[in-house]
């Protein structure tokens, strides 16, 4: 099985996500007060499993300054090579689609007003920086390169345990100081950091031999840890606290279906290529796919049965991704973002 269940794990992650984006297309849905909740686990899930998937990789290799120089450019020209590429892959369409709105304006979605409204010198500064109007779900890989960033200059000087301890710290910093709905970038970034040092953790464990990536002791008394800390926040804290620890309570779990799940071939053939491609799904959904296959289908069905119309876009976005994908690949145009 190897490392099969990561990949199984990232296809629940993108799931979450684009469902997420999908109920915020729809304000009318019952489930749409819940939609940071779905969004929160998705990207917990992502960043947990990128933390697990370095240790798992490269515990030994962390140790080497050398090589975490090295990983660590590998890395931001790998994460920001595909927000300026697909950005730039995007500008064409979106030109053009932005002129025939003039014509029919019934056509504009949300993202083609701020698109016009950000052609500016302004505009161009906070792109670079994350604020991306072309694609705005890009603003997640800028926030993996600050985390990995303050991660690798940890380990630079010290030593992995080091970054471990960084846990509650950045946990508790985020919780008092940054725990607000409008978040930049950075502070995004950490938001995010503890479910990448918790990935770090349980990879570390499980690579060590120590644990076993079907049902970890370690993670158990974790996963009850958090479950303490999730009902407490429940009635002490703000929605957004119970939101995030939330995110990092589900992981260890979602870790523990996707070990048991991915040995079930039906489930296996679904989920796994959703994993496989879950980068390529995330780049693609927005701005075109899913909220254009919203418009087609949600206005006929959308009142009759909402909820299994909202998954089954969702399915049909990551599929039409996939696709989109091999398109692109075929025509050698992956080079923008890969």
């Amino acid at each position: 099985m190897e490392m099969k269940y990561i990949t199984f794990f990232n296809g629940i992650a993108i799931f979450f996500i684009v469902f997420f984006h999908e109920v915020m297309l729809i304000p009318s849905l019952a489930l749409y007060p819940m939609w940071q909740f779905f969004a929160q686990i998705g990207l917990a899930l992502f960043t947990f499993s990128s933390g697990y998937k370095l240790v798992q990789n490269h515990q030994q290799e962390l140790q080497d300054k050398i090589f975490l120089s090295k990983y660590y450019v590998k890395r931001f020209i790998r994460l920001y090579k595909p927000y300026i590429g697909y950005s730039a892959l995007l500008y064409v369409p979106v030109i053009i689609y932005t002129i025939i709105t003039l014509f029919y304006p019934s056509l504009e979605f949300p993202f083609i007003s701020n698109f016009r409204n950000q052609l500016t010198f302004q505009g161009l500064l906070n792109f670079i920086t994350g604020n991306n109007y072309l694609a705005p779900q890009l603003w997640y890989l800028i926030s993996l390169i600050i985390i990995t960033a303050i991660c690798f200059t940890v380990l630079y000087f010290f030593e992995l345990k080091s970054v471990y301890f960084l846990f509650f710290p950045v946990l508790f910093f985020y919780i008092v100081f940054l725990n607000t709905a409008n978040m930049g970038t950075a502070s995004q970034a950490v938001r995010y950091l503890p479910d990448f040092i918790f990935g770090m953790f349980c990879g570390g464990l499980i690579s060590s031999g120590r644990e076993s990536p079907s049902m970890p002791h370690g993670l158990n008394i974790l996963l009850l840890g958090f479950s303490c800390l999730f009902f407490i926040c429940w009635g002490l804290t703000q929605v957004l606290v119970f939101i995030d620890l939330a995110g990092l309570t589900v992981a260890p779990l979602v870790m523990l279906f996707s070990v048991k799940l991915v040995t079930i071939p039906i489930f296996d053939r679904i989920i796994t290529p959703w994993g496989s491609h879950s980068f390529h799904i995330y780049l693609f959904q927005m701005p075109f796919v899913l909220p254009v296959l919203n418009r087609i289908i949600s206005p006929y069905f959308i009142d009759y049965y909402p909820g299994i119309i909202a998954i089954f876009i969702v399915i049909g976005t990551i599929y039409i991704c996939i696709l989109g994908y091999t398109v692109t690949k075929l025509m050698r145009l992956n080079f923008f973002f890969e």
